[in-house]
């Protein structure tokens, strides 16, 4: 299966669902489906914002005066991502914003000379430098952290669809076995 950017913010939704979260669509501002959600528990509500990242980097951008755009705004970031090469999981990471807020501004610090509107990556991974120093990655700062089987049981128990593709190929197949065709 594929993974996608969609895929990822339904795998989000999924884990934050599986874990006693009512999930709710945050309509009030334009912007991809899925990117913000409001959370309720027994804790109360809570506002998320949504990231997703095909290469385990996690960018963020900011506004004309130099303040990170949407983070700042929400309670809590959920990043979802690929687990690993072979595309067979997806790994979910929550995080307080407060804790991306921090790790992007050290990062910026670092990148000298960069525009205003340009965006910022951290990767959630450790990584070593030339000089094989190594610098943590995001993932050490997360709250908690799911993995995703990307197999029919998995996403069928988190609700979560594998998107157009998977509906093409149950039609594909039916419209086989209901003509007697391979």
């Amino acid at each position: 299966m594929r993974i996608t950017r969609k895929l990822l913010r339904a795998a989000a939704q999924g884990a934050l669902e599986s874990s006693g979260h009512r999930v709710v669509a945050d309509t009030k501002r334009g912007g991809v489906p899925g990117t913000r959600l409001k959370i309720s528990s027994d804790l109360g509500d809570r506002t998320v914002a949504v990231r997703t990242s095909l290469k385990r980097k996690v960018g963020l951008m900011r506004d004309e005066h130099g303040d990170w755009r949407t983070v700042p705004d929400v309670d809590q970031v959920v990043i979802a991502v690929p687990a690993d090469t072979s595309g067979s999981s997806i790994e979910v990471l929550g995080f307080d914003a407060k804790d991306i807020v921090a790790a992007f501004d050290a990062a910026a610090r670092h990148q000298i000379g960069l525009a205003v509107g340009s965006p910022v990556f951290v990767s959630l991974d450790a990584l070593k430098s030339k000089n094989k120093q190594t610098t943590a990655g995001l993932k050490k700062k997360a709250k908690w952290t799911k993995t995703i089987p990307l197999d029919e049981k998995s996403l069928a128990s988190m609700n979560i669809r594998a998107g157009e593709q998977g509906l093409i190929e149950r039609f594909k197949r039916d419209l086989a076995e209901l003509h007697g065709v391979a």
